[in-house]
């Protein structure tokens, strides 16, 4: 037995742990937010995603593994040079250690209240800081040795209340009410204008460190993310969509069976667990209770790893103050803030703009540290600059309101556009306007991680395709399946299984070509 369970946590640790590393908590209530509002051509704003989560997968994962340093911060200090490096690193510690991580801790403690609390009947802000009081009580305990078996032991639970809840739904769920399925089955909206529909399919790219994996979580893929572990990045990517597959459709499931007044996607999904008969309630209870400990706990651990890198002397105080203040400002700002999705919105338009900077600097020279501080720093600037104006400036507001109604855009999408665009043209014109060599320590950097060299590579760019294709396909036949379309639904499993294979055949191809270099 002893044997299994080590063999078990030697080959699939990391696959199961990047199980936690699913929006469970929150995405459901944006999948229900968009149908609810918008029908399900809303929902390619996060189905478009597959693309760069495919792009990151094959071409910059691969990339992390070969570099010689520790933590994640460490590359900046690694790819550029100069006092602006160092600069960087620390800035980055404290903006995403004491702003953004706790944000996204603040959104994960409220989807998890606004959930819980109505189906126990437990008042909201009690809830609140009662996973507060956890948060603290693990704080002590928690590092990266324990995250990790942690994690693999919560990906196998989660993993298995997803089966049963899955089997359910399949073969045990009798007929349900269907709430306007009629009128939201097209799958995109052909009468959006060519804006809208330019920032769907580029809103992946709009969001800074995502796909440039740079967080705890995914560091744990990018681990098993290169080609002498391709085995293991297959079995990773089957866990991820089939474990997404049920996590849109609790989305699904949930706008399909709602039937109150309250349009808030958090509400909807309680709403759903509530009315479900015992077995299923407390299975996805259990599911959304499960995940959270462990996502939580390694967003504390995230911010006060990056906090300790203040301080190379005091690592471990430095660790330990950076989670307590973690803890405490997630708390603080999930009570003060009334919605999920307004914290969502607000992570998304101070990032927006500085995606390109992560991505681009694997592969272009001219990004350099003063770069991408520049495109971090007026993204923010910008971001709370348009928030301000149009609070307090109603000549402002009613200007940004008709280029939005021009465009046809939706306010907040014209937001985040017009940020975007403010931020790419300063980072960009930062770039091309610096005339220092950064040639040399972009050629040093190059020669470890070789991301030139993959980016050239047809059987990179065929497999990145076939990822892409197989998680949007799997994405949208979980959603033909939940609203009982079943010719269609076979239709995408055949394509899921077409390009699975191909995926297959590529990694197994990526892995050969390793082996005969070495």
């Amino acid at each position: 037995m002893n044997s299994i369970l080590k063999s078990l946590f030697n080959k699939n640790i990391l696959a199961f742990s990047l199980l936690i590393n699913l929006p469970i908590l929150f995405e459901p209530q944006m999948i229900a937010q968009f149908l609810i509002t918008g029908g399900i051509s809303q929902i390619w704003v996060l189905w478009a995603n597959a693309i760069g989560f495919a792009f990151g997968t094959v071409f910059i994962g691969p990339l992390w593994k070969k570099l010689p340093i520790k933590t994640e911060n460490e590359i900046h200090l690694f790819r550029y040079e100069g006092a602006w490096s160092s600069f960087l690193a620390k800035f980055r510690s404290v903006y995403l250690g004491l702003i953004v991580i706790p944000l996204i801790g603040a959104q994960l403690i409220l989807s998890f209240a606004a959930i819980v609390s109505p189906v126990l009947g437990v008042n909201k802000s009690l809830t609140i800081l009662l996973a507060g009081a956890f948060m603290l009580l693990i704080l002590f305990s928690n590092n990266i040795k324990n995250r990790i078996r942690i994690d693999a032991l919560i990906g196998l639970s989660s993993l298995s209340i997803l089966l049963l809840v899955g089997l359910y739904w399949i073969f045990g769920q009798p007929d349900i009410p269907i709430n306007c399925v009629d009128s939201n089955t097209s799958l995109f909206n052909l009468d959006e204008s060519w804006v809208n529909i330019l920032f769907i399919f580029g809103f992946h790219w709009i969001v800074t460190g995502i796909y440039d994996f740079p967080d705890m979580e995914g560091q744990k893929l990018l681990t098993s993310a290169n080609q002498k572990d391709s085995r293991q990045l297959f079995r990773l990517i089957l866990l991820m969509i089939l474990a997404q597959y049920f996590v849109y459709s609790l989305g699904y499931r949930a706008f399909m069976n709602f039937t109150g007044k309250e349009l808030k996607g958090e509400l909807i999904i309680s709403d759903y667990i509530n009315h479900s008969i015992p077995l299923i309630r407390y299975s996805l209870l259990l599911f959304i209770l499960i995940p959270f400990i462990g996502t939580i706990s390694n967003f504390q651990l995230w911010s006060g790893t990056l906090i300790s890198g203040l301080s190379s002397n005091q690592e471990v105080k430095f660790r330990k103050i950076g989670m307590v203040v973690f803890t405490v400002c997630s708390i603080v700002w999930s009570l003060s803030s009334e919605s999920v999705w307004g914290i969502v919105q607000y992570l998304f338009v101070i990032s927006a703009g500085v995606g390109p900077v992560f991505i681009l600097r694997w592969y272009w020279h001219k990004i350099t540290a003063k770069v991408q501080f520049i495109a971090m720093l007026s993204s923010l600037i910008y971001a709370n600059l348009y928030i301000i104006l149009e609070k307090n400036w109603i000549q402002f507001a009613q200007f940004s309101n008709d280029l939005s109604l021009r465009a046809n855009l939706n306010p907040y999408f014209f937001q985040v556009f017009v940020v975007t665009v403010a931020v790419v043209f300063t980072w960009l014109l930062v770039a091309l306007l610096n005339k220092t060599d950064t040639k040399q320590a972009f050629n040093r950097f190059d020669a470890y991680s070789k991301g030139l060299e993959a980016l050239k590579s047809k059987s990179n760019w065929s497999a990145f395709v076939f990822l892409a294709i197989l998680i949007v396909s799997s994405r949208i036949f979980s959603w033909y399946l939940v609203i009982g379309e079943f010719l269609i639904a076979t239709a995408f499993s055949l394509i899921m299984l077409f390009c699975l294979i191909l995926y297959a055949y590529r990694l197994k191809k990526n892995q050969a070509q390793f082996d005969v270099k070495t």
